[in-house]
């Protein structure tokens, strides 16, 4: 008689089967992303990887924060609405300043986001809701008045004393 080893209930044969195949599928992903990726441009490459690099800034920022939530939801399930609301305003005094640095610091979309999250005050948790009305404006510029000259004449092919009068290089919004 021959005895055929048996792995969760499946031949070995089929375990290595499918392990065979699961790596076959892995391997052509990752071959076939490879060559789409070095068959684009170059500028199109950079600009994905910068992508994935704030995709993977974010998500590492902001996961773990998400999951706290669920956990405290999970945990105060039988509590009533006070008690409730007062986990939840522990976690929103823990974790707003640390939102609005991740926002910050990926500028952009998230600051946006932001801007127009603090319209709406039913919305979002007075915590939260503080620092994104500053986001409508008082965001933090990274150019200096030098850079804002250099992009404008450069941009426009004169000097700015040519065109203006007075320029203010203070921000307005």
């Amino acid at each position: 008689a021959t005895t055929v080893a048996k792995v969760g209930g499946a031949s070995a044969a089929a375990v290595s089967l499918r392990t065979l195949l699961l790596r076959l599928v892995l391997g052509g992903s990752a071959a076939g992303s490879a060559y789409t990726f070095l068959s684009i441009p170059e500028e199109q490459r950079t600009q994905l990887v910068d992508g994935m690099t704030r995709s993977f800034k974010f998500w590492r920022g902001a996961f773990p924060i998400y999951l706290h939530y669920l956990l405290v939801e999970k945990q105060v399930a039988g509590l009533d609405d006070a008690q409730q609301n007062e986990e939840f305003n522990k976690l929103h005094d823990r974790y707003a300043s640390r939102v609005e640095q991740l926002a910050l610091s990926l500028r952009g979309f998230y600051t946006k986001s932001a801007q127009i999250v603090s319209t709406r005050d039913e919305l979002v948790p007075q915590q939260y809701l503080k620092w994104a009305k500053k986001m409508q404006d008082q965001v933090p510029t990274e150019l200096s008045a030098d850079e804002v000259r250099a992009i404008i004449e450069k941009s426009l092919g004169r000097k700015l004393e040519s065109m203006f009068d007075d320029f203010n290089f203070e921000p307005l919004g």
